[in-house]
């Protein structure tokens, strides 16, 4: 019989992070009965970002059992942060050193308490370009040897599949949710404290007391803004690379386009664009500031360099292949792409044109470095 021991901060955790996550994220849980209900369990997922915890965390919160995860030992380096983890249960791996199998008895010790071991086979975030998992250590296998404990696979944290064998579909979010969640929350508190002095000035001195009303309404104002704003980057705002477009997520609702109907990505003054071909620009509000920006400029770019070659593939393998000088068109017109239907491209400056890009090619790269156009 399971021995469960009880550790307020993890209490606190539970009931304060599976909140968070799914107001900061759109999270599906999905196969939950999967998951044994009691007795020992090994939960192996690869690693997408230092994100994954959270999203994790609240998957075994929600199929009932206890969440303790396999931690790098750097964490607990940290006094306050290595504080909370400890209390919390959670355990740490010292990696390439001889302690490293301390991780494993510990491991033991949390299944025998009816605990769910969460274990990164990688040992850390995934390196891989398209996000494929890199090859596993061997904790895992030797887990599940010393305790004969099921191991569940959970699907990737932070994409999902579109089908069995289909590429990863890719979501970038505007990040900044706590930071406006925080400072909308502040505002309000101090919008509350202002209309507390406006009430106890009263009637003895008018103008204080209307000052401060005014002053009240333009931080509750602030307030709102704030938390509107929170909300939106949270449930709202994102962006989408699968095999065929960028989708963009807003307000009004989504909006496609192809890889072949774009022209650039532009990173500039911390905004994203996309250029389409027909010269319109489409502010990307899924991607805040310059890295994140270079990030997805980057990623747009292998994904339409990939349509184009799958595109190419499939005119060769139809019988109608492409001149072997000109890069394959992904709109599939099977012939040379022609310049005419590109977008000439105007650096602000007195800079000279540069040639009309063809129709069918991935959109080119413009730095951020550069000035805007």
């Amino acid at each position: 019989m399971t021995r469960r021991v009880y550790r307020p901060i993890y209490t606190f955790a539970k009931a304060v992070v599976p909140p968070v996550v799914r107001f900061w994220v759109r999270l599906d849980c999905q196969g939950l009965l999967h998951v044994p209900r009691e007795g020992p369990v090994i939960i192996a997922a690869n690693h997408l970002s230092y994100f994954d915890w959270g999203c994790l965390g609240t998957f075994v919160v929600a199929a009932g059992r206890q969440a303790r995860f396999l931690a790098k030992s750097e964490l607990y380096e940290r006094r306050l942060l290595g504080w909370l983890l400890r209390s919390a249960g959670q355990i740490p791996v010292y990696r390439e050193t001889r302690d490293a199998s301390k991780a494993l008895v510990e491991a033991v010790a949390a299944m025998e308490e009816g605990a769910a071991v969460v274990i990164y086979p990688e040992g850390t975030t995934t390196r891989n370009p398209d996000f494929s998992p890199m090859r596993p250590k061997s904790g895992v296998a030797r887990l599940a040897a010393l305790t004969g404990a099921p191991r569940m696979e959970p699907a990737r944290v932070g994409c999902r599949q579109e089908a069995a064998g289909a590429a990863v579909t890719e979501r970038f979010k505007p990040g900044g949710v706590l930071h406006a969640l925080v400072s909308g929350l502040l505002e309000l508190a101090l919008a509350a404290v202002l209309l507390a002095g406006s009430l106890l000035a009263g009637d003895g001195n008018a103008g204080v007391a209307t000052s401060l009303e005014v002053a009240a309404v333009l931080w509750a104002v602030l307030g709102l803004y704030g938390l509107v704003t929170a909300l939106l980057r949270a449930r709202v705002l994102e962006a989408e690379l699968d095999e065929e477009a960028v989708v963009l997520h807003g307000i009004s609702g989504a909006r496609r386009f192809r890889y072949d109907e774009l022209s650039a990505v532009e990173v500039s003054r911390g905004r994203t664009r996309l250029v389409g071909r027909d010269g319109r620009l489409h502010t990307v509000r899924g991607v805040r500031g310059p890295a994140q920006g270079n990030r997805f400029r980057a990623r747009v770019l292998a994904r339409a360099t990939e349509a184009a070659e799958r595109a190419g593939v499939d005119r060769r393998a139809a019988g109608d292949a492409a001149s072997p000088d000109t890069l394959p068109d992904a709109r599939g017109s099977g012939g040379p792409a022609k310049g005419s239907g590109g977008l000439k491209s105007e650096v602000r400056g007195g800079a000279p044109e540069r040639e009309a890009e063809p129709s069918g090619s991935p959109p080119v790269d413009r730095g951020s470095g550069g000035p805007s156009e």
